[in-house]
């Protein structure tokens, strides 16, 4: 464990709605991640409904223990793994398992071929046959259009293809910026597992433009706090700019894992992230290790359980909220309805004081 440290405080916090040990560095209790599995697994009578329960994935150099935020229970910090090679040959994939809906889809793009070519056949002969043949003929084309329709999503989606391997190489920005992702997506579409955790570190300084010393700060961690509101760099346009493109590395990676879920599709028409809750969330909102005011994103809907496309805001972004405060949702209420969306409904979680239930007006 590290020493105390604001970050240590709310990344300990943020996932599991807990106050923190005396080190200030390990939970009292488990995080949403792990209370979602646990409730899925007593929902599918006491067996993981997967064959993996959980991943939890590192993006960037493995560093520090503040940056691991999932907890299976009081001081039992779960493992991180930044090895995009390791997850996929040790979890994914070990010796070839999961790979039964590869057979499934190879047979399904073999019955749309199929289909396919007796649209073509049927379109050929049409011409040459009398009207009430032509209008029988029209009918068996119909059927036919249909039924290679329906195949559709299952035969054009990437679904659970085993892709290469990928390269060798532990941790690092630019190889589990690009391999993380795509895990995800195969992790998901194969259905390995139903719930994945994914820290991510900063972008390295050659990305974000920083340099020791630059401005007269030692690192970029004391560059973005002087460029918070009444801070020394607060209207330094090249500070500015230096936290713009640390920012933007996260984001980027988010936009990633939402590209590849939405270019998934499934069976019925619909996309792997119109089934899925991917949630983009900070252990600290402001300067001074602040922990007010957070924006975190959500995108998808749990395949329609979670509403979208909105911003929502709760209580005073400017003051602190008690455990007792009952005035407004916590961010504990707000995990809980995303597990209530995913089917898992755990009955409390976390310090119970500062849980009232789920947000009914979030679900759909």
């Amino acid at each position: 464990p590290t020493a105390p440290c604001g970050h240590n405080y709310g990344l300990v916090h943020s996932l599991t709605n807990n106050g923190q040990d005396g080190n200030k560095s390990m939970a009292l209790s488990a995080s949403i991640d792990q209370v979602i599995v646990n409730e899925l697994k007593q929902k599918n009578g006491g067996n993981h409904p997967t064959r993996v329960p959980a991943l939890a994935m590192g993006v960037g150099e493995e560093t520090f223990v503040y940056q691991k935020p999932f907890f299976s229970g009081r001081s039992a910090q779960v493992p991180v793994d930044s090895d995009p090679q390791n997850i996929f040959r040790t979890k994914l994939f070990p010796n070839g398992a999961g790979l039964a809906n590869q057979d499934v889809l190879r047979a399904t793009r073999k019955r749309k071929l199929v289909l396919d070519y007796v649209k073509e056949e049927i379109a050929a002969v049409k011409p040459m046959l009398g009207t009430l043949e032509r209008q029988r003929l029209e009918q068996v084309s119909d059927n036919v259009s249909d039924l290679s329709k329906s195949l559709d999503g299952v035969a054009n989606a990437r679904s659970c293809e085993m892709p290469l391997s990928p390269g060798a190489g532990r941790g690092g920005w630019d190889h589990t910026t690009t391999q993380v992702p795509r895990l995800v997506q195969i992790a998901l579409a194969c259905d390995i597992t139903r719930v994945i955790g994914i820290s991510c570190n900063s972008p390295p300084n050659r990305i974000t433009g920083f340099s020791g010393g630059l401005h007269g700060m030692p690192t970029i961690h004391e560059l973005i706090h002087q460029t918070q509101p009444g801070s020394s760099l607060r209207n330094n346009g090249g500070a500015r700019a230096v936290t713009r493109k640390m920012y933007a590395g996260g984001a980027g990676v988010y936009a990633s894992i939402l590209k590849q879920l939405d270019e998934t599709l499934e069976p019925d028409g619909s996309t792997l992230l119109d089934n899925s809750i991917v949630l983009w969330a900070s252990e600290i909102s402001e300067g001074g290790h602040g922990v007010h005011n957070h924006k975190w994103i959500v995108a998808g809907s749990a395949g329609g359980r979670l509403r979208t496309g909105r911003y929502v805001a709760f209580g005073n972004p400017r003051r602190g909220q008690s455990a007792a405060d009952k005035t407004q949702p916590s961010h504990g209420d707000f995990l809980l309805t995303l597990a209530e969306a995913m089917g898992a409904a755990p009955s409390n979680f976390g310090e119970a004081r500062a849980i009232k239930g789920p947000i009914t007006s979030l679900l759909g």
